[in-house]
C-alpha cells in the first residue's frame, strides 16, 4: 500500500499507516463516483481509458483504450445452493468464489455447528471451517458454467457430493499448513440488523498477478 505515491496518501496521510478506529479517507475515489454518475459509459472511452492504459503500461501492462471499447459484460444465472433455512446466491465460473460458498456450506450443514460453539471460543469448529475452506479452495479450478457444463456445476453443488467429500475429508488426517496464500482480495459487506445493506466494498489489489498499482485518477 505504501510503495506508490496514491496509496500513501490514502493510508499514510499522516506519514503513519492508519490504524484501527482510524479515519480513511479516498478523496480521488469520490471523484471518480462523481464522474460515473455524471458521464456513464462514456467514463470509460475518454480521457479516462487512455490515462489508464498510460499508467498500466508505464507499470508493464498491456491493456489498450481499444479493449476498453470491445468490452462487453457477461449476463450469467447465478448460482443457487440452500443451507438450513437459508437460501445461497453465488456467483458463477469462472469466478470461483460462489460454487466454493456454496460447496463449503454443503459440508458444515451436516454438523451441529450451533452446539460446538462459535470458532472463537471452540477449536472443534475452527477446525472444522478451516478443513471445509481448504476442500473447496485448493479444488481443481472449476470449469464452465450452468449454461457450458450444468452436468458438472450440478454435481458440485449437490448434497450428495457434499456427503462423499466428507467422508473423504474423515479420513484423511489433518494436516500442517503450508505457506499462506498470498492475500490478494479484501471484501467487507455491512448489513444492519433488519437485513439491509449499508455498504459493500471489494477492495482488490491482486498480489499474484497483479502490479499493486493505485491508478492516479
Amino acid at each position: 500500500l505504501g510503495v506508490h505515491e496514491q496509496g500513501r496518501e490514502v493510508f499514510w496521510p499522516d506519514g503513519e499507516l492508519v490504524g484501527p478506529d482510524g479515519l480513511v479517507r479516498q478523496s480521488r475515489m469520490a471523484r471518480t463516483l462523481e464522474r460515473l454518475r455524471d458521464e456513464g459509459d462514456a467514463y470509460y472511452l475518454g480521457d479516462f481509458a487512455h490515462a489508464f492504459c498510460a499508467e498500466c503500461q508505464g507499470a508493464g501492462g498491456v491493456i489498450t483504450p481499444q479493449d476498453f471499447r470491445a468490452y462487453r459484460p457477461m449476463f450469467q444465472r447465478p448460482l443457487e445452493g440452500r443451507y438450513r433455512r437459508f437460501d445461497l446466491i453465488g456467483s458463477p465460473p469462472p469466478d470461483d468464489g460462489g460454487l466454493m460458498l456454496i460447496e463449503a456450506f454443503n459440508m458444515l450443514e451436516r454438523f451441529d455447528i450451533a452446539r460446538m460453539g462459535p470458532p472463537s471460543e471452540s477449536f472443534e469448529t475452527l477446525q472444522l471451517l478451516i478443513r471445509a475452506h481448504n476442500a473447496v479452495y485448493y479444488a481443481p479450478p472449476r470449469q464452465g458454467d450452468l449454461d457450458t457444463a450444468p452436468a458438472e456445476i450440478g454435481i458440485l453443488l449437490s448434497k450428495a457430493y457434499a456427503e462423499q467429500r466428507l467422508t473423504l475429508m474423515e479420513m484423511d488426517e489433518p494436516r500442517a499448513a503450508g505457506a499462506c496464500p498470498t492475500p490478494g482480495t479484501i471484501h467487507i459487506s455491512v448489513v444492519d440488523a433488519a437485513g439491509n445493506c449499508a455498504f459493500s466494498n471489494g477492495y482488490c489489489l491482486n498480489r499474484a498477478r497483479g502490479r499493486r498499482c493505485i491508478w492516479r485518477p
